[in-house]
């Protein structure tokens, strides 16, 4: 029974449960805070709780499942590599958009006030942390291994 615990895959669905359960009581902890509005910073802490939840789990599954250190949280070059990454991403969404507006596809009819980007910012905090844990860190782990 051991061995079944240690396939691949059997590991990829039981990782991608772990992440979703660390997901889920983060996200119980972050309904114990008062409501914020989209507008208002404090709308990041629930975010910022659930990306921990997710991180802090997929650390305890690959450590306790796998019984391996966890290396996928390397703090050396990461400052850089997140600079790389989301001037990267900012130029891609940027050009995307660009492209759309040149098609006469996307235009501007109005504006809201600054502060709303605090409930996109929370939007993006947990869907970028969760979707690399749960893509990188969980389903090309396992199918890597599984696959050679």
């Amino acid at each position: 029974m051991a061995a079944f615990f240690r396939y691949p895959l059997v590991l990829m669905v039981l990782g991608i449960i772990a992440v979703a359960i660390g997901i889920a009581m983060a996200g119980a902890l972050g309904r114990l805070l008062p409501d914020a509005a989209n507008t208002s910073p404090a709308i990041l802490l629930p975010a910022i709780f659930a990306a921990v939840g997710a991180a802090a789990a997929y650390w305890l599954f690959v450590r306790y499942a796998e019984g391996v250190p966890v290396q996928d949280f390397a703090q050396k070059g990461s400052v850089r590599e997140l600079a790389l990454g989301m001037a990267v991403g900012a130029a891609a969404f940027t050009t995307v958009v660009g492209v759309a507006w040149a098609l006469g596809l996307y235009r501007i009819t109005g504006y809201n006030s600054w502060q709303t980007v605090w409930g996109m910012l929370a939007i993006a905090i947990v869907s970028s942390v969760t979707e690399e844990i749960l893509f990188r860190g969980v389903l090309f782990r396992y199918v890597e291994a599984a696959a050679g």
